[in-house]
């Protein structure tokens, strides 16, 4: 649980405190520091993520921290995934901490669902840590294209054979597509519901 003398002010504080301390462990990397001083330098690196959601839950909360360059590539690359590798549950949480910083420090204060120990000990310490060394930064290599010379056509035959079509009555891809759209509806009718809810808490701040 939560700490009984922490209010959510004083939260706040200790996360920043905990998340920029482990952000200057990054100084001894001598090319993160430069990529976190020079955030435009990305525009020719691209970036590897992790997969799993307890590094990809770290880095929600990380992001909102860093210098804007590369706090906005980070959040709009994670916010044009879908997650399908992670239960309703996960990729729900996932929505919530990329919202805004607000909602993140509400919700995890808030909700209490995970206690401070976790918060502070896991999320911003192990799972970090794990996450620094899986992040990656790949330089893009550029290649001029020249255009070929070809003779005859390219195409060598790319009709499928008629018994390997499928039949025009089969609505299988368009029921799990159907299936699919429903589910994407219900998760962002429920994250709404519940960025409202969260919303209220900024309200009684004010």
């Amino acid at each position: 649980m939560r700490d009984k003398n922490l209010n959510q002010e004083q939260f706040n504080i200790q996360l920043s405190k905990t998340v920029k301390k482990a952000l200057s462990s990054l100084a001894s990397q001598s090319f993160a520091n430069h990529v976190l001083d020079s955030p435009t330098l990305l525009e020719n690196f691209s970036i590897k993520y992790p997969r799993t959601f307890r590094e990809t839950r770290a880095l929600c909360i990380f992001l909102w921290f860093l210098p804007e360059g590369l706090k906005f590539r980070i959040l709009l690359d994670l916010k044009e995934k879908s997650f399908s590798h992670f239960n309703q549950k996960q990729r729900i949480e996932i929505q919530l901490l990329l919202e805004s910083k607000e909602i993140m420090q509400i919700y995890l204060f808030e909700t209490k669902r995970y206690s401070s120990s976790e918060i502070f000990g896991n999320f911003l310490g192990n799972d970090f840590k794990e996450l620094m060394s899986n992040l990656k930064f790949v330089q893009k290599n550029f290649y001029l294209k020249r255009s070929q010379r070809r003779r005859g056509y390219q195409d060598h035959g790319s009709r499928r054979p008629e018994d390997r079509w499928k039949e025009t009555s089969d609505y299988t891809l368009t029921a799990e597509q159907n299936r699919l759209e429903k589910d994407k509806n219900h998760l962002d009718k429920t994250i709404t519901r519940l960025i409202k809810y969260l919303g209220k808490f900024l309200l009684k701040e004010d």
